[in-house]
């Protein structure tokens, strides 16, 4: 598996220039079984804990985390 490799910046610009959710591996498709979409949520939920741990400091991981997940739970109920 590759390693990510991020700055560390201010939440606001490693947010705003790594594109988190665009890049995060989380596109489904209709013609996929449960098992294939269970591997993805897996695997953008690994991805997310990786980014997030590129944060400046543990209070930005955990807002970084918090939006993810609330958006993670709006777009995927």
């Amino acid at each position: 598996m590759e390693s990510i490799v991020a700055d560390k910046k201010p939440l606001e610009n490693n947010f705003v220039k790594t594109n988190i959710y665009e890049d995060a591996p989380l596109k489904l498709s209709f013609d996929e079984t449960l098992a294939d979409m269970e591997k993805k949520v897996v695997d953008s939920l690994s991805f997310m804990k990786k980014v997030v741990s590129t944060c400046v400091n543990p209070a930005e991981s955990n807002a970084m985390w918090k939006v993810y997940k609330k958006w993670f739970n709006f777009c995927h109920p």
